[in-house]
């Protein structure tokens, strides 16, 4: 918090240094659920559609980009077009220039692809049924993923895929009990076969919370 808070004085004073006076006028806007419909660098900045009005959201280097399904911090070049967003921002305006810039404190994905190992990924989430340590695979039910629901999955991991909690603490196939909820990234293949099979790369299990 307290670094946030120094970025954004180093942002206002930088600001009356180059182009006037600027004042806060709006504190933690939020926007929910809003489309990112374009991305610019230098500076970097996103402009988000949310009920056909579009809104230019300006990115620093304190703004924190959180991923909801993979439950990870992201960069800048993890957002792409087409992501559906929910935007905490402050609001300011120069009185010189005459203008109004919104600027990001959190931005959280909330449905969309994230770039994670050069993989396009798809997420499944569900409930493990079934798990066999010997054989490296899991049945998991409730399935979602990629905005399609199917009633169970087979999903296969080796001794390279990571599991994880949702807080970063590493775990192992052992710890994965049944009536778990996870999230599962994925290849982003998934077979046509009954139940559907796919590859995980790494599972991420929920605390009970958002079970």
């Amino acid at each position: 918090m307290i670094a946030k808070l120094s970025y954004v004085v180093i942002f206002l004073v930088m600001s009356v240094l180059e182009v006037g006076a600027v004042e806060l006028v709006q504190e933690n806007a939020h926007i929910k659920n809003a489309n990112i419909v374009d991305i610019e660098k230098s500076p970097n900045k996103i402009t988000i559609m949310h009920d056909d009005v579009p809104t230019v959201i300006e990115i620093t280097k304190s703004t924190e980009i959180i991923s909801k399904e993979l439950h990870k911090f992201c960069s800048f070049e993890s957002l792409n077009r087409g992501m559906y967003v929910d935007v905490i921002y402050d609001v300011f305006y120069n009185e010189e220039a005459n203008c109004y810039t919104n600027v990001a404190k959190d931005i959280i994905i909330i449905k969309g692809s994230v770039k994670y190992n050069a993989l396009l990924n798809l997420v499944a989430t569900g409930i493990v049924t079934k798990i066999d340590a010997q054989k490296w695979y899991m049945v998991i039910n409730e399935v979602s993923i990629g905005g399609e629901n199917h009633d169970e999955m087979i999903i296969y991991i080796d001794r390279h895929t990571k599991i994880r909690t949702s807080d970063d603490q590493i775990m192992t196939i052992n710890d994965i009990k049944l009536g778990q909820k996870l999230s599962v990234i994925t290849t982003g293949t998934v077979t046509s076969s009954a139940p559907p099979q796919t590859v995980g790369i790494e599972i991420i299990l929920l605390p009970k919370k958002e079970q």
